[in-house]
Parts: structure tokens; C-alpha cells; sequence
């Protein structure tokens, strides 16, 4: 099985061996975000690791929940690849994402906690659409929290599935699981989008070329 815990241990190991590569292309300065990268993901081991074994009475009775729901750190771009867009968020495209993200969080926390799952999909394939649009309207990345809402909402497809083969049982877990998701979701863009873009801007794909391609569609 493969689960959050590895998922993040296999992107902790990914980001410590091209930390150095970007630092080589930005004259050391992408070691802050690389840094700051890394200590997060250590940081989400321990919950990891408590939801995992939250998830074993299911897994044993072959639903797998948390095992089937993050995808692998695997057929990455090469850390030298060039980033698609070299632009860098003004401060009013800052604030209308990050206004965005504040609504969307504010909309689907209650969808979280009433285990509106097919409404929480919905909702984050909206967000999704709309943040990529800005990204190709303005020419910047915002990987990280792209990355996070399509690992969000095929949390939530996958959930509902689970939800149907346990009887309910599983719509607990899947709350913390969801929960626990938006924590990132809040963070992504001041801790790492934002300060990524001045990279992309010298050619530098950090955080682009870091991150899986998860099949999250409606």
C-alpha cells in the first residue's frame, strides 16, 4: 500500500536532492523555500502517520482508504526544465487569489463537516478551473495550490466510493482527512507559490517540476 506517509517521504527525498540543484541555478536563493518545503512536509509525518492508522481496520476489510488516495512522486519533469509561465503575481492578482482561497475555504469547511462529498468535488473542480484560468491569463504558477486541490478533490471522489462500500463508516475519517487538507490549502500561496514565482521568472521550474499529476476530474 502507499498512503500519505511515503507520498510525503518520497517528496521530502525528491526536494533534499534537487535543493541543491536550484540553489546552484538562483545563486542560493531558492535554499529558504526549498528549506521551508521540507520542514513542512516533516511537520505533516506525525498526522500522517495518525491517519494511517486510523485507516487500517478499513484497509483490512479492502477499502482503501488513505492507500489509494495519493499518488506516487513519480515521471517528474527533470529539475532543470523550464517553468510554462515566467510571470509573477502583481499585488492585486495576489490579493484576488488569495481572496479566492479564503472564500473557497470558508465555503467548503462546512461541506467538509456535514460529509458533502459530492458537493465538496463540485466545488473544488470550480476552484481548480478558475485558479488555472488566472494562471494562463497572467502568465504565473501557482502549482502548490493547484497540486492541493486536485489531491483534494480526488480525496473527496474516492471518499464517496469508500463511504458507499463501509455503510457511512468511513465519513469520519475522511472529515479529518479532508480537514486536515486545508490547512495547506490556506498556506500554499504566501509559503510557497508566491516566493516560487521569482524564480520561475529566471527560468527556474521549482515547485513546477516537483509536484505528481494527480487524475482529479469530474
Amino acid at each position: 500500500m502507499y498512503g500519505l506517509k511515503r507520498h510525503l517521504q518520497e517528496a521530502i527525498e525528491i526536494n533534499r536532492k534537487r535543493k541543491s540543484i536550484y540553489a546552484r541555478m538562483t545563486d542560493g536563493a531558492s535554499l529558504a523555500l526549498s528549506n521551508r518545503l521540507i520542514f513542512t512536509e516533516k511537520m505533516a509525518l506525525l498526522p500522517a502517520m495518525w491517519l494511517e492508522l486510523k485507516a487500517r481496520p478499513f484497509q483490512k476489510k479492502g477499502i482503501p482508504i488513505i492507500a489509494n488516495d495519493f499518488v506516487p512522486m513519480e515521471h517528474l519533469p527533470p529539475p532543470d526544465t523550464p517553468p510554462t509561465y515566467t510571470g509573477v503575481a502583481s499585488h492585486e492578482l495576489k490579493k484576488e487569489v488569495a481572496n479566492k482561497v479564503d472564500t473557497f475555504i470558508d465555503l467548503v469547511s462546512p461541506l467538509v463537516k456535514k460529509g458533502k462529498l459530492e458537493l465538496l468535488h463540485d466545488v473544488t473542480y470550480e476552484m481548480l478551473t478558475s485558479i488555472k484560468n488566472l494562471e494562463k491569463q497572467y502568465q504565473c504558477h501557482f502549482a502548490m495550490l493547484i497540486h492541493l486541490l486536485e489531491s483534494m478533490g480526488y480525496i473527496a471522489k474516492n471518499c464517496m466510493e469508500y463511504a458507499r462500500k463501509s455503510g457511512g463508516d468511513t465519513k469520519e475519517l475522511a472529515e479529518k482527512i479532508l480537514q486536515i487538507h486545508l490547512i495547506p490549502i490556506r498556506l500554499s500561496l504566501k509559503a510557497v507559490d508566491f516566493p516560487a514565482q521569482q524564480f520561475h521568472q529566471q527560468g527556474v521550474g521549482i515547485i513546477v517540476n516537483d509536484l505528481p499529476t494527480i487524475p482529479f476530474d469530474l
